[in-house]
């Protein structure tokens, strides 16, 4: 089953619903562990954050996640910015014994071509490792500088990755921005 959720009038989000239907009784598939990815970037326009939310989502389902709901939110503090929030279950063995982190370099770039380059190259060099790449975001701050970030699943027993500028990883549990699964 799939429900389809409208989000600001314009972002369509496909959801699947787990239940199962026995005597004319639909009712939840029980022992399906639900986690939540909160993104850490922020967006100043909704229509950015929905786009982010859409490839996100696609990037969860490739890497062995259902993906149960996906919503785009605004910060309840100034500035108010966007983010959003992807509900998903591991649905393979790989998404089950790895867990998402997000990848953030130190510095900024002023230039949006230079971030973007820095970025693919990040990305390129987690997929030559084994890791699935979720998804990258590349945003500018409020300084008028570029930062990205790139979330993945990384799993058990694969090398540490040395080739990566200096970067922090970001790993937390259910109510922080990065979930173990």
């Amino acid at each position: 089953m799939k429900k389809i959720i409208m989000a600001a009038g314009c972002l369509a989000v496909a959801i699947p619903v787990f239940a199962q239907v026995k005597d004319n009784q639909v009712t939840a598939v029980e022992n399906q562990s639900v986690n939540v990815f909160k993104s850490m970037t922020e967006w100043a326009i909704l229509d950015d954050a929905g786009k982010a939310m859409q490839a996100a989502a696609q990037g969860f389902a490739a890497a062995g996640f259902d993906v149960l709901g996906a919503e785009v939110f605004q910060d309840p503090v100034p500035p108010y910015q966007f983010r959003y929030r992807i509900k998903c279950s591991a649905r393979g063995d790989q998404a089950k014994q790895g867990k998402v982190i997000t990848y953030s370099p130190e510095g900024s770039w002023a230039l949006e071509s230079s971030a973007k380059k820095a970025m693919e190259t990040t990305a390129a060099i987690y997929k030559s490792s084994a890791r699935r790449v979720i998804t990258t975001e590349l945003y500018k701050t409020y300084r008028e500088r570029y930062i990205f970030r790139v979330v993945i699943l990384e799993l058990p027993g694969l090398k540490a990755v040395t080739e990566l500028p200096k970067g922090e990883f970001i790993e937390t549990t259910n109510g922080g921005f990065v979930i173990n699964f």
